[in-house]
């Protein structure tokens, strides 16, 4: 059994030689779980959507993973790859941890390292605003054979 689901994030990036640039970002983002147990105690999600990095990537499908790292470093860890606008591959290395005083609110805040090729280039913070978006993820939630 299979669980899929539909999260939006939004937020901003900025180049890291030019970190007082911000620029608008958003990740529509559809999950799906092939082993919900696996996943619980720490397994992978396949992640995919498409994306907006204002002056980087303009409606970029990318692909990638979500990994479940709460049970030993309370975190959730994302990877994905996308082409910008200027064709170049990129890849984004992501976190949410989870701070016990605050669990909702801290997992909604998602830090981002992207990468191009092998060097760092960029960094991006995103949110999920539960408070606007909660009941959109709920009515997402899809379980399939």
């Amino acid at each position: 059994m299979k669980l899929r689901f539909r999260e939006s994030k939004r937020g901003v990036w900025w180049v890291l030689k030019k970190p007082d640039v911000l620029h608008k970002a958003s990740l529509e983002m559809e999950g799906e779980v092939w082993r919900i147990r696996e996943f619980l105690r720490g397994g992978e999600a396949a992640l995919g959507g498409v994306l907006n990095f204002e002056g980087l990537a303009s409606g970029a499908r990318y692909q990638g993973t979500l990994q479940n790292a709460m049970r030993n470093d309370r975190k959730l860890l994302y990877e994905f790859t996308f082409t910008g606008d200027d064709g170049k591959k990129y890849t984004a290395y992501g976190e949410a941890y989870m701070r016990l005083t605050e669990p909702l609110k801290s997992l909604s805040r998602a830090e981002f390292v992207i990468n191009a090729g092998s060097t760092k280039y960029a960094r991006a913070t995103l949110y999920f605003d539960y408070k606007r978006d909660g009941l959109a993820l709920a009515k997402s939630l899809r379980l399939a054979m």
